[in-house]
Parts: structure tokens; sequence; C-alpha cells
């Protein structure tokens, strides 16, 4: 249940359901910004009270317990990290090139400048999102998955591709790069996509949940 809580704030910091730290009790009902003051508009009052945006008022405010705040992050988390899934495993470069043979005109250009990035991008991102899938048992529906399992298989993913690196991500030793063009590609897009899943894990908020994971039992994923 959300807790009520004693603040001090700038007016301009009002919002909705917040009362005013007087008697009677004061309820915010909105408030209309002005260019260096606000109009409050409490409820009950005909006549909204006129408050510099830079002045400091107390409030009463109902806000979530921690453990509620906590609750609502992993929420948040687990949804993000499973559209983000969704989204990588939707975009399967067996299929782009099918769509890209399909639509062909024969004009003898059937990978192009435009086309085959998106597709080596796409293998790079699948090839990890599948990993991370098998982890999480292969389920059909990710949406059904446990939330748990799901930040378990990230956190597995983690291990390997940013713990066991010490958190800097691939680097290629340029004396033991292959002299294949095509092979250095798909290396560099590998390596791409581990940072863009790096990045987008970070972006979910489960930085630090996937070090605690990964920290808390290292042996088990070796």
């Amino acid at each position: 249940m959300p807790i009520t809580v004693r603040k001090d704030i700038k007016v301009t910091e009002l919002r909705k359901g917040d009362t005013f730290d007087e008697t009677p009790p004061a309820v915010v009902e909105s408030l209309t910004r002005k260019a260096t003051w606000g109009a409050v508009q409490i409820a009950g009052e005909a006549t909204p009270r006129r408050l510099r945006l830079d002045a400091s008022v107390t409030v009463l405010r109902e806000e979530p317990t921690e453990d509620e705040q906590a609750r609502h992050r992993r929420t948040v988390m687990v949804e993000l990290l499973t559209d983000e899934l969704s989204r990588w495993l939707r975009h399967d470069p067996a299929r782009m090139l099918r769509e890209i043979v399909d639509n062909d005109r024969g004009y003898g250009e059937v990978l192009t400048w435009s086309n085959l990035p998106d597709v080596l991008k796409a293998q790079a991102m699948f090839k990890h999102a599948r990993v991370v899938w098998h982890h999480l048992g292969e389920p059909a529906d990710l949406a059904a998955a446990d939330e748990d399992t799901l930040l378990e298989a990230f956190a597995s993913w983690w291990y390997t591709n940013v713990h066991q690196l010490g958190g800097q991500g691939p680097r290629h030793d340029p004396i033991s790069r292959s002299t294949s063009i095509i092979s250095n590609i798909i290396d560099d897009c590998d390596d791409w996509a581990i940072q863009e899943i790096r990045s987008r894990i970070g972006w979910a908020g489960a930085r630090e949940e996937m070090q605690r994971r990964v920290t808390q039992a290292p042996a088990a994923r070796r």
C-alpha cells in the first residue's frame, strides 16, 4: 500500500493529488504554469491560488513503498527485455533473404549495398537472441515466460559476452584477423550485436540485475 510522505518541493513540482500541509487540507487539482508564477487549483476552491513557480511549499504526497517501487522497476525491466527479445527473434535473416529473393526482378542485383547490411546485422542479432531464447527454454510465447527465468537467461548471455570480458566487450587482435573481408565483416557485425544487446539491457535498467546475478553464482555458468 502507498504511504503518505511529507515533501518540501518547488511550486513547479506540484502534481494532482498533492495536499498542502495546512488546515483544513488543500488538495491540488491542477497547476497552470506561466513564465514565473503558477495558478494552483485547489479542490473545492472557486479561485486558483497564484504562487511563484520557484516558491517552496510543503505537501503531503502518496508514494509507493520501496518494495513497491522495486517491484515496479522489475516489472518494467522484464517487459522491456521481453519486447527487445521478441523484436530480435522476429528479424529472422533467413526470412529476410527469402523476401529479397522473392522481390528480385531479374536485374542481376539480389544482394545490394542497401539490403545486405540489414541481413548481416539481423543475422548477428538473431544468433544472440537465439542463445537467450534457448536458455529461456525456447517458449512459443515469450510473454508467458517466468520473470526470473527470463532474467536468468539474459544473465547467462551477459556472463559470456560482457562479464567474462571484464565489461569491455569483444576486442579483436588485429594480428589474428582473417584475410577474408566477408569473414571480418561478419565478426564485426557480431561485435556490433553484442554491444547493441548490452546497450538495450542497460536501457531497460537491467545492468545491475545482470551483474548481481552473474557474480552470485559464476561457477554454474562455466
